[in-house]
């Protein structure tokens, strides 16, 4: 019905009077022109939305990537997820020898990640939800360590603090 009505010409009535012949063209091609642009427009605006969903994954896929492929991360991870002499290690230093850089350095690059993720969250960057389906284990693990925790607020992560209360992961311990 659209497509017989944009492209039915009525009879045309010879007398235009004191219009110019060109008046007349414009008048008609204007006609099919609003909705050619009209749809070039939602095609363009398609287009547009496409590309930023597939740039945006492609983002997601880099800052995971960042996560789990960097291999001081990858060390803190494994000292964090199992029982051993790395993590006795890391929790000894956080109880009783605060200053040791060797041993806490990669804990502090680890946290500054998770950071940077609570930054990206209240710049409006990454939603809770995608922050939960991506790193939700680890904030659990960082949520329910209370040594950590008290590192955490010793040594200013307070974006980290927020984001761990806000999405749930809030230490189980308070």
């Amino acid at each position: 019905v659209l497509e017989r009505q944009l492209l039915e010409m009525p009879e045309a009535d010879h007398h235009v009077g004191h219009l110019h012949a060109g008046v007349v063209d414009v008048v008609l091609h204007a006609r099919l022109a609003a909705p050619v642009a009209v749809g070039a427009a939602f095609l363009a605006w398609l287009t547009f939305w496409t590309n930023l969903k597939v740039r945006r994954a492609e983002w997601l896929s880099r800052l995971y990537e960042s996560f789990y492929v960097r291999p001081e991360l990858k060390a803190v991870r494994a000292a964090l997820d199992y029982e051993g002499e790395a993590n006795r290690e890391l929790f000894r230093c956080l109880e009783s020898d605060p200053e040791n850089a060797k041993i806490l350095e990669p804990l502090v690059d680890y946290l500054n990640f998770f950071e940077f993720i609570a930054v990206l969250s209240e710049m409006d960057q990454l939603s809770d939800r995608e922050i939960r389906l991506m790193f939700g284990y680890y904030l659990a693990g960082i949520g329910n360590s209370p040594g950590i925790i008290r590192f955490c607020e010793k040594g200013g992560f307070r974006n980290l603090l927020r984001l761990l209360k806000r999405t749930g992961y809030v230490p189980k311990h308070r």
